[in-house]
């Protein structure tokens, strides 16, 4: 029933509150799921059903602004064209070398941002810097001479 065209809110909200997290998974998937309940399951202890949430392209930068406060959400919020640039700024310092990663290559994230990741002491980071489609020149200048292949070979 969670995967039908159409739902009535009654039954969307039935659904919503089955004790199955595929159910709500397959909801959180849906083009007409409420912000209110992408925001809920944004918080879920289901790491799936959190991750469902945050990929729904109705989901907003207040519910993202939300959702960051778990760890765990970090990589698919910094990954989110929504996500507000003080997040991302944020987000940049993060432990987690892969957020730092989806941060570089968020289009969104500040160009003072950008160049402190181009210095990171991991190459993953530098790589989604010269990944990212609006890297600036003179940060792709800069990572032509970076010491990893990997990441020079990214700058052509």
């Amino acid at each position: 029933m969670a995967q039908r065209r159409t739902l009535s809110a009654e039954h969307f909200d039935m659904l919503a509150n089955d004790s199955e997290v595929l159910v709500k998974r397959e909801l959180a998937q849906r083009d007409d799921c409420p912000a209110s309940w992408l925001q809920k399951w944004s918080l879920d202890p289901s790491e799936w059903l959190r991750r469902a949430a945050l990929a729904n392209h109705r989901v907003t930068s207040e519910v993202l602004a939300k959702a960051s406060v778990l760890a765990d959400n970090h990589r698919e919020i910094a990954e989110h064209l929504l996500t507000p640039t003080e997040i991302l700024t944020r987000l940049a310092d993060s432990q987690d070398v892969f957020v730092r990663g989806a941060v570089a290559k968020n289009p969104n994230t500040p160009e003072n941002v950008l160049s402190q990741l181009a210095r990171d002491a991991d190459s993953f980071p530098r790589l989604n810097v010269a990944s990212n489609k609006v890297c600036p020149l003179s940060l792709l200048r800069e990572l032509e001479n970076d010491p990893d292949f990997v990441v020079r070979r990214h700058v052509v």
